[in-house]
């Protein structure tokens, strides 16, 4: 999930720590069809082979 950049860093930290510690597997299964998912805290490091794989199809 991506926070918006004017989001207070007190409140994205809170919003991060309330969805890493979610443990509703009926959540999981039924939403996100995946029983066992968890959301994970992930850094732009993360998505840059996402990014340059984007990057490549949009340059033709």
């Amino acid at each position: 999930m991506v926070v918006a950049e004017q989001v207070k860093e007190n409140d994205r930290k809170t919003l991060q720590d309330f969805l890493i510690n979610y443990q509703n597997e009926k959540y999981f299964t039924d939403v996100i069809k995946l029983p066992g998912a968890r959301f994970v805290k992930a850094s732009m490091d993360d998505y840059q082979p996402i990014i340059d794989l984007s990057k490549l199809i949009n340059e033709r």
